[in-house]
């Protein structure tokens, strides 16, 4: 009986051993990682936002660079990404509408901008409401210079003051 009980003690001791062995050898342990992350922001802001050509003739052009205007605008980046600027100009709205277009024409006028302070009139807005490129790869807080130019229409059936509203939009680049 002694041989007995030494075995079945032997046995739970062993047992005991065996059931916390694959514990106490096999412990997991943990590890953290640390993570950050931010959404992109693709923004733009326009400033002085307003421009007043004047009272001109028709067949007339008119630009921001001109003495007695000097206007220039600036667009800055204020998105947390590499950005292209596009811009748009809308139809002349109070009393009868002017129609942007590529050519003067009876109540129809052209619109376009410059990036380089007048030197060119490249960037060519000639159908309403459609983005035309002006800028490319503008980095974040940074910011692009334009000027505008309008073309009088060749007839003015009404000399009502007339509205246009030009907006800049801000791409990822």
């Amino acid at each position: 009986m002694k041989m007995s009980r030494k075995i079945v003690a032997m046995v739970l001791v062993l047992s005991l051993v065996a059931v916390l062995l694959p514990v106490a050898a096999f412990a997991a342990t943990t590890g953290d990682v640390t993570c950050t992350v931010s959404g992109k922001l693709i923004a733009v802001n326009v400033t002085d936002g307003s421009v007043a050509y004047g009272t001109l003739a028709s067949s007339a052009t008119q630009n921001t660079t001109a003495s007695g205007v000097n206007d220039t605008q600036t667009a800055t980046n204020t998105g947390t990404v590499l950005e292209n600027f596009k811009i748009k100009s809308s139809n002349a709205t109070g009393g009868t509408q002017w129609t942007l277009g590529s050519s003067q024409g009876d109540n129809t006028f052209t619109h376009a901008a410059s990036i380089d302070a007048g030197s060119s009139w490249a960037v060519n807005m000639t159908v309403p409401e459609a983005y035309v490129n002006l800028a490319t790869n503008i980095a974040d807080s940074a910011n692009q210079t334009f000027d505008l130019q309008i073309g009088m229409p060749t007839i003015i059936t009404d000399h009502s003051a007339k509205n246009i509203t030009v907006t800049v939009l801000a791409e990822e680049a």
